[in-house]
């Protein structure tokens, strides 16, 4: 994981200027790992697949199917995965070393 980031993060420098890197999909990641960092609720949806402006639009719908929804995210133990497991290299040599 480590080294393809590295990939990236030279690609992005290069090509369009930019210090940092695309991490896509932090959220899902985070809440394999742990469950935790989302409180989820039970809820009935329907998704509008009428032709017009709310087309593809998820609603809450008391005949609609039961999904679980996250609506709510703990963002501190998002970050700390983030940068303990996917971006090392970003986090202070101090701060690092106090959490292990």
């Amino acid at each position: 994981m480590h080294d393809a980031l590295r990939f990236y993060l030279e690609f992005h420098r290069q090509y369009e200027k930019l210090e940092g890197v695309v991490v896509n999909d932090v959220l899902a990641i985070a809440a394999l790992l742990q469950p935790d960092v989302l409180d989820f609720q039970d809820l009935r949806l329907a998704v509008d697949l009428d032709d017009g402006d709310d087309r593809g639009r998820t609603r809450v719908d008391p005949k609609g199917w039961l999904a679980r929804v996250a609506l709510q995210v703990r963002p501190e133990p998002v970050r700390k995965l983030l940068f303990e497991r996917v971006l090392p290299w970003l986090v202070p040599e101090k701060e690092s070393a106090t959490t292990v």
